[in-house]
């Protein structure tokens, strides 16, 4: 099938691409040159496992194009919207980019069409579309198809989806969907298909529950921590229950990236705008933020309680993305901890970043002359006062814990993501912190 794709981020970059490898044609459009002229050579700016790969492969196998004309949009027999939807500062989510690129369509469509939505937008979105362009001379046939991607499994994620969501009321559009996922037919996924509403607040709800796990596993590692039980066993026997699992139950700074914050804001604001109350999903979105701060000042406490020198604190920072495998950092805790740490500090200090794919796109968020960011994990820890652990790569994991141990100042570690072994890095002769 001939399918144009708008908007080339992590969504529409990672679904054009998977689509490709499973034989469709694809042509993707966007308004940044400069990521089309990248894209077009198989440079991928983003980190995403895999992606690069299958990019330069299918542009190769020239089953992928991309570009900034708009006139493709006539030639597809699905036109997929993968654009940003961020919130503004009212926690409404800014719908400025769909608004532009559906009038892109009207300007250059000019057969029926099948306009499948990706990005996540207010519940009633798909609706709204289909009475506005009721008034055209032409059959739009609108899809509500949510994305369920992972930043750094996002492929693994497109390629075996745990399921498909399909709105709309369109029998048309169903044939032709069902086509193009024809791929998953074999694999058995789960296809459901119901109203363009309820497939868009499936995916609130999705992320909403997955942002209130991590607040909760959150919560309860700081009961854990006051009463010296361990979190590990509790988390492992807890994630036996079938009824539970153990999927989003890692304590940790909190969540963050580009979905579970804004879908949890957006939610509270969508029912807000309804009338109705929903005091859990507030106080998971409070709670995480408050996790934060708390973060920054336990980290200066932790300085204080080992009587480290108050002339200069030098604080080494091991990883800044919001998780492994990606080098987003967009929403990502790290952030929020360092502005807040920066915040309690009393004295001078210097802040030392590494992270194995991050720091280009740290250094956007950060002017600060103490806050330095290097290439070797080593030389950001020499000399360290202490070491924070805020992103779970498993590069972590392999370090020469003594190797470290004989360059840093003051042996201590506050390891936020629980990823070391506290008895192996206390036998090394770390003071550790973990979380809970």
């Amino acid at each position: 099938m001939n399918i144009t794709i708008i908007g080339t981020g992590y969504v529409g970059l990672v679904t054009g691409v998977c689509l490709a490898e499973l034989g469709h044609t694809v042509i993707c459009i966007d308004n940044d040159e400069l990521k089309i002229k990248a894209l077009s050579k198989g440079i991928c700016q983003i980190y995403e496992p895999n992606l690069n790969n299958l990019l330069q492969k299918n542009i190769i196998n020239k089953k992928i194009t991309f570009t900034s004309d708009k006139k493709p949009l006539d030639k597809s027999n699905i036109i997929i919207i993968a654009v940003g939807t961020p919130l503004k500062e009212n926690g409404e989510i800014n719908m400025t980019f769909i608004n532009d690129v559906l009038r892109d369509i009207i300007s250059n469509v000019k057969k029926d069409t099948i306009i499948i939505i990706k990005s996540t937008v207010p519940i009633g979105t798909a609706d709204e579309i289909k009475k506005n362009l009721d008034n055209t001379d032409l059959n739009y046939h609108i899809v509500s198809n949510p994305e369920f991607l992972r930043e750094g499994l996002a492929v693994s994620d497109f390629m075996n989806p745990d399921r498909i969501v399909i709105g709309t009321d369109s029998e048309y559009a169903k044939k032709v969907i069902s086509k193009l996922y024809n791929y998953f037919h074999a694999l058995k996924v789960p296809i459901i298909y119901t109203d363009n509403k309820t497939a868009e607040l499936i995916k609130y709800a999705s992320n909403v529950y997955l942002a209130t796990r991590v607040s909760f596993i959150n919560q309860i590692a700081d009961i854990s921590e006051s009463l010296k039980c361990d979190i590990k066993d509790i988390v492992y026997g807890i994630g036996l229950d079938k009824r539970i699992g153990n999927t989003y139950l890692s304590p940790g700074p909190g969540f963050g990236g580009s979905c579970l914050p804004k879908d949890t804001k957006a939610l509270i604001n969508i029912a807000k705008a309804k009338n109705i109350e929903c005091p859990i999903i507030k106080s998971v979105y409070s709670y995480n933020n408050n996790r934060m701060k708390k973060l920054g000042i336990k980290i200066f406490n932790i300085l204080l309680k080992h009587n480290v020198s108050k002339t200069k604190y030098t604080i080494g920072i091991l990883g800044v993305t919001f998780k492994a495998d990606t080098d987003d950092v967009r929403n990502s805790p790290s952030v929020t901890i360092l502005k807040h740490l920066t915040k309690v500090i009393d004295c001078d200090y210097e802040i030392k970043i590494f992270d194995p794919k991050g720091l280009k796109n740290i250094k956007k968020y950060f002017k600060n002359k103490k806050i330095k960011y290097y290439e070797d994990v080593y030389e950001t820890v020499k000399e360290c006062n202490i070491i924070v652990i805020l992103t779970d790569w498993n590069y972590f994991k392999k370090l020469d814990y003594d190797k470290i141990k004989n360059i840093i100042k003051n042996p201590i570690i506050y390891d936020c993501k629980n990823i070391l072994s506290k008895k192996h890095i206390e036998d090394i002769g770390f003071d550790y912190y973990g979380v809970g």
